[in-house]
């Protein structure tokens, strides 16, 4: 009886995740400096940024958007000395 009360409470009442706190950065993005794309795209595409721009770098990816707590690390990392982040 115990096993079924259990998992009746599992269906009813699912173990809930703590939200992520970085947002993964998914496709579609610019290929060269991963900046965002709001609507989607079929192929590999530059922004319009980079595509009159001649950069001395071939492409630049990022792992995370910067927005939230991503965006207060880079901030403090690049202007508050917070090296240990």
């Amino acid at each position: 009886m115990h096993v079924w009360i259990e998992a009746v409470f599992g269906i009813l009442f699912p173990v809930a995740r703590p939200p992520r706190p970085w947002a993964r950065l998914e496709r579609p993005f610019c290929e060269r400096c991963a900046e965002p794309f709001a609507r989607p795209v079929a192929a590999s595409f530059e922004c319009a940024n980079c595509a009159k721009r001649n950069w001395s770098l071939g492409r630049l990816r990022a792992a995370y958007r910067e927005q939230g707590s991503v965006r207060e690390a880079i901030l403090g990392f690049k202007y508050g000395r917070k090296f240990h982040l």
